[in-house]
């Protein structure tokens, strides 16, 4: 193509200069036109495209015309009426194959839309080569207007479906991973025939028209299937956060109202999982009010907002979404390490969902109901503290754990663990395994034990709070 182009740029400068005879005209004509119709024949082989038989007979066919003019005697003037004639002939095939060449040029550019990778090219050097003439010279500011910009053309990727009937044909395993690999969304696979109808005049369209609406991707989602489920879970967890959190605000509102005046909504303490005494690895959602292990880490630990307080029995629940999660929910102070296990370390304890052993620094309690049935798909482990003062400088805190699934409940011993008074213990979940969601269940509203199980936690405490001080259950009550 590039020698073609060669041909012709050389023969085109012969043709502006003067020529002696017509002979030379004549003969620098037919060459610019063979050299086009080479060029348009090696656009159609880069492009892998289908050459018109026309554009061959047509080189032909001015190939056989200059090779006779090299045996036709030389004419005894170069003004003569014959020459004059034949040389408005040759014009008339120029324009024809000018015309010629347009129309494979919309052609060429029809199909090469669908050619990955070459459009963007093509797209910048339109943009490129354009530039120049856009630019209007300034005598033409003066007197002329500029001329309106043509609408958008329609979306050339439309089509009309004429028919379509579903198939009873399986989608092989491999073809199933690899559509579903190249989807955003999972789809229902079913085979099917359909007939469609092009808008017959995507042709036409010029190529920046084309391209606005024409093999365009969403650039906003990841490509792997892994990072595509973080980027939906991300929307997932945008949507409830919001949730929770207005209801946060309607509770505490509804709390400043029942409180008087002298409350406000900002000063109502919600107990939710702390986002600075969190590990990195772990996603809150909900409204920090649920935990996610995201990555492959071995002990991942969050933390409560509010301390337990002391002389108050205070009872908490957490909801564990499936059997395979494989966590401790206890308490612990500030000194343990976002990377421990509560329970395994000093002043902290906890109770293991995978064994249902009750840990206790060097302790390990073995307690065969505590454990995630494997029949069950969630559990609930609730835990009622009470903190008392033995001395000054001493507290006992004293731990009743609880698991309980539909109607069937599992109450541990009363454990004590000893601490210093001012070294405050916070409750604390530890997540072991990945992609699954515990819920915590701080408030009085969200706390799911029934009246019939609370009856055999509750009989030893004369009246039981929650983390905020709400009265969640009395002897009066």
């Amino acid at each position: 193509m590039y020698t073609s182009l060669a041909t012709m740029s050389h023969a085109a400068a012969w043709v502006g200069s003067s020529f002696v005879t017509v002979e030379e005209a004549k003969h620098h004509i037919l060459v610019i036109c063979i050299g086009l119709l080479q060029a348009l024949n090696e656009i159609h082989e880069r492009c892998h495209l289908s050459s018109l038989d026309v554009l061959q007979q047509a080189e032909q066919h001015l190939r056989n015309i200059l090779q006779a003019q090299r045996y036709a005697s030389k004419a005894s003037s170069s003004s003569s009426p014959e020459h004059i004639t034949l040389l408005s002939a040759l014009l008339s095939a120029c324009q024809w194959i000018q015309e010629l060449a347009a129309t494979a040029y919309h052609h060429i550019y029809a199909h090469m839309l669908c050619v990955p990778g070459l459009s963007h090219i093509l797209v910048w050097l339109e943009a490129h080569l354009g530039s120049a003439s856009d630019e209007t010279p300034d005598g033409d500011d003066e007197g002329g207007k500029m001329p309106a910009a043509s609408p958008p053309p329609a979306d050339s990727m439309m089509a009309v479906v004429l028919s379509y009937t579903t198939k009873d044909l399986r989608v092989s395993s491999t073809l199933n991973h690899r559509i579903q690999r190249s989807m955003h969304y999972p789809i229902d696979i079913m085979a099917f025939d359909a007939t469609v109808q092009l808008q017959p005049s995507a042709a036409t369209h010029t190529l920046r028209g084309l391209f606005p609406a024409a093999l365009k991707s969403p650039q906003s989602m990841p490509t792997s299937p892994t990072a595509r489920m973080h980027w939906q879970s991300s929307l997932a967890s945008l949507s409830q956060n919001i949730l929770y959190q207005a209801r946060d605000q309607l509770r505490a509102e509804r709390a400043a109202t029942l409180l008087g005046d002298a409350a406000s909504p900002h000063d109502i303490c919600i107990v939710k999982f702390n986002r600075h005494d969190c590990h990195a690895e772990l996603s809150l959602s909900c409204g920090a009010h649920a935990a996610t292990k995201v990555l492959p880490g071995l002990y991942r630990s969050v933390r409560a907002t509010a301390a337990i307080p002391p002389h108050t029995p205070v009872y908490f629940e957490v909801s564990v979404d499936h059997r395979a999660v494989s966590c401790c929910i206890g308490l612990s102070p500030r000194s343990l390490p976002l990377n421990a296990l509560v329970g395994t370390q000093k002043h902290t304890i906890g109770v293991y969902s995978k064994s249902g052993m009750i840990l206790a620094h060097s302790l390990q309690i073995p307690v065969s109901g505590l454990a995630c049935s494997s029949t069950s798909v969630a559990s609930t482990y609730g835990l009622l503290v009470h903190r008392t003062s033995v001395t000054a400088d001493v507290h006992v805190v004293q731990v009743l754990f609880s698991r309980f699934d539909d109607d069937a409940i599992v109450v541990s011993e009363l454990c004590e663990v000893v601490v210093p008074a001012s070294l405050d213990l916070f409750p604390t979940v530890t997540l072991d395994s990945m992609h699954h969601t515990i819920l915590s269940r701080f408030a009085p509203a969200d706390l799911l034990v029934s009246w019939t199980q609370w009856s055999q936690i509750a009989w030893q405490y004369p009246a039981i709070y929650t983390l905020d001080g709400t009265l969640w259950s009395s002897y009066d009550s």
